[in-house]
């Protein structure tokens, strides 16, 4: 905008606001819009963090306007999601991002996603010692419960080294007590002390 000719009013001041007083405005409004296309067209909000809107006359035509060309919707999305764990988020956006279907955290889909698939495995079974190798409805569920089946050996390590006395490192990777009680709510012996191949 050039100050040097006259101008309306009412666009100096949407000038001004969205460029100095509120630029972050705009930027939010085209992620919006993205996310909102991009759950159409793939299904699901999960964007890959590399991924950006396609530019060119493709993505026009398969639907997505020009204007978002080459928006870092993926970098957009995590963004998003680290503002309200730091509180610098108000309340009205929140709520406009979880109508997108926002995933706040990848950890906790992928938790859920696996312990519906250990829930139908041990239906099936009718236990949940599913060896490494074992899937349900193309879920890993083998592989999931091994790494389930080690963080919670490292929390019964880290619990027994605090009852001794020893410090404790860090209990990153330890399986928390909620989500074994999920578990032990399946199976209350998901996790042997044995090899469970």
């Amino acid at each position: 905008m050039k100050f040097t000719t006259p101008r309306d009013p009412a666009a100096l001041a949407a000038f001004i606001n969205l460029r100095v007083l509120n630029p972050e405005h705009e930027h939010r409004r085209r992620g919006v819009e993205a996310a909102v296309l991009y759950a159409r067209e793939v299904g699901d909000p999960k964007v890959p963090f590399t991924y950006r809107v396609p530019k060119g006359p493709e993505a026009v035509e398969a639907g997505w306007p020009a204007s978002l060309g080459n928006f870092p919707l993926g970098q957009w999305i995590a963004d998003a999601r680290r503002f309200p764990a730091r509180g610098s988020m108000d309340a009205d956006r929140v709520q406009q991002l979880e109508k997108l279907g926002m995933i706040w955290s990848h950890f906790d889909v992928a938790w859920e996603e696996g312990l519906a698939a250990a829930r139908g495995c041990a239906a099936e079974q009718g236990r949940l010692l599913a060896p490494l190798d074992a899937t349900h409805q193309g879920a890993k569920v083998g592989v999931w419960l091994k790494n389930a089946r080690a963080a919670a050996r490292k929390a019964m390590d880290i619990e027994q080294r605090r009852t001794e006395g020893l410090p404790v490192q860090s209990s990153a990777g330890a399986l928390s007590d909620d989500r074994r009680e999920q578990l032990e709510d399946i199976d209350p012996s998901w996790c042997p002390t044995w090899p469970v191949e």
